[in-house]
């Protein structure tokens, strides 16, 4: 009943692609390649179980026969004749189940409209962003035996290094695993847990880490739906933490939209508020794809009433919000952005400036609500795309780029975006609040997309 290790040595006998031996290519001699086939495994273990007893003659074609027949079967449904090579499944790109308008994708339930129902009841308590993230994660510890948590410290120190995972370690203790300072190793971890049929809530202690797991993150989970054909869920929820304005310097302190982003196969979550929070992980969980969910920690300590449907509360793909109305320029902002976006153009109504915000919740194309941004541009002629990361690791360029022919007709003015300085966060404090977003870059970019103050605009100059 101990741990095991075996060490297999066993020979690769053809090169590393195609159907030659190494020979071929005269960096393995034909002597050596015949030496190896004595001892193969394939070979010599039906040879050996034969000889101790251990299976009969016919088991043994038995077995062989199986591994030829699902070899054949994995052939044909990889393969078809013609030209056309193997069928792809259709789609922004193959595999990616979808949550629009209530429904979670092929062969899965329509959302109750009570989950799907944004208001917020002012008979329940305030809770702070961090207390959301918490209660959530418990409570799909609740609903779903399948789902557990794994990451760096989330079952030690009372919940982690950020209390995140408090509530599900005093409910679920045996459910809340703290792993090893190995990201790409958990991250393959929680792959291989997917694959089998869990339900891994992940936790990255910081964004700048995915570097330490990209192989697994991006190379292996970002594309095993695809590689699949499309029918394997890989339900995986990641969740990081930024940790901009706190003095941790630059291997602690980016955000990684645009990093996700670039691999197909990740959707990006970006909440807001304690009660946005609540919405889009219920729906990362129920998309049964992988989610990245963006964490700002200025947000952990801001209150906000829960929704009415409490921690069950859902927010679609593709439903950005509107957070306020207006005519003279579109403000697309999320996460920590979006409260200082909603107090500037709060100030810039005195100056006669309408500004349309618009929260988007979801940055990944396939999640992301490129008609309501468009009814937006049509209204107001611009777009000014504020967010916290700086100008390379932008994800607004992303958004530019896949909008851009559609929003182009509509447009006054080429779209801007406000980011921090294009350079590593710094670790002094009065350097890093200079290097970070600032709220003058912020309204100034708003003013000059509303073509000046509102009272000139609407004299007719510019």
């Amino acid at each position: 009943h101990a741990p095991v290790l075996i060490e297999a040595r066993t020979y690769r006998f053809y090169h590393q692609n195609g159907p030659l031996p190494g020979s071929a290519f005269r960096y393995r001699t034909k002597a050596e390649e015949q030496d190896w086939s004595l001892r193969d495994p394939f070979t010599v273990l039906p040879q050996r179980l034969l000889s101790a007893g251990i299976a009969s003659p016919g088991e043994v074609t038995n077995v062989t026969r199986l591994a030829e027949e699902l070899v054949a079967r994995a052939v044909a449904r990889c393969t078809v004749d013609g030209p056309q090579g193997p069928e792809i499944p259709t789609g922004h790109y193959p595999s990616i189940s979808t949550i629009a308008n209530g429904v979670l994708g092929p062969g899965l339930p329509a959302i109750p409209e009570v989950l799907l129902d944004p208001e917020l009841d002012p008979e329940t308590p305030e809770v702070t962003f961090v207390a959301a993230i918490s209660g959530t994660i418990a409570r799909w510890l609740e609903r779903e035996p399948a789902a557990f948590v794994m990451g760096e410290e989330v079952g030690h120190m009372g919940g982690g290094a950020f209390g995140a995972t408090k509530d599900a370690l005093l409910r679920f203790p045996e459910r809340v695993l703290s792993t090893p300072i190995c990201e790409n190793g958990f991250a393959g971890a929680a792959l291989g847990a997917a694959f089998a049929g869990m339900h891994p809530i992940v936790e990255l202690m910081y964004p700048d880490f995915v570097l330490e797991a990209a192989d697994q993150l991006f190379n292996h989970i970002a594309k095993a739906r695809y590689m699949y054909g499309g029918d394997r869920p890989i339900p995986i929820v990641l969740r990081t933490r930024t940790a901009q304005g706190r003095g941790y310097g630059p291997q602690h302190s980016c955000d990684p939209a645009a990093v996700f982003g670039l691999f197909p196969g990740w959707r990006i979550a970006a909440p807001s508020s304690a009660a946005e929070y609540i919405g889009l992980f219920n729906a990362a969980m129920l998309t049964r794809d992988p989610v990245v969910i963006i964490e700002d920690h200025r947000l952990w300590p801001i209150r906000s009433r829960l929704p009415r449907a409490g921690y069950d509360h859902v927010i679609p793909l593709r439903s950005a919000r509107v957070v306020r109305a207006g005519g003279d320029v579109t403000v697309l902002a999320w996460s920590h952005a979006l409260g200082r976006v909603t107090a500037i153009t709060d100030r810039l109504l005195e100056r006669g400036i309408e500004a349309e915000v618009l929260d988007p919740r979801w940055l990944d194309w396939n999640g992301f609500d490129r008609e309501s941004l468009l009814r937006s541009v049509q209204k107001t002629g611009s777009l000014v795309i504020v967010e916290d990361a700086m100008f390379s690791h932008s994800i607004g360029g992303q958004i530019i780029d896949r909008v851009l022919p559609e929003l182009f007709p509509h447009l006054r003015a080429a779209p801007v975006r406000v980011t921090g300085a294009d350079v590593p966060t710094p670790v002094s404090r009065p350097l890093e609040t200079h290097a970070l977003l600032r709220d003058e870059s912020i309204e100034t970019a708003i003013i000059s997309a509303a073509g000046g103050a509102g009272t000139t605009r609407r004299g007719g100059a510019a």
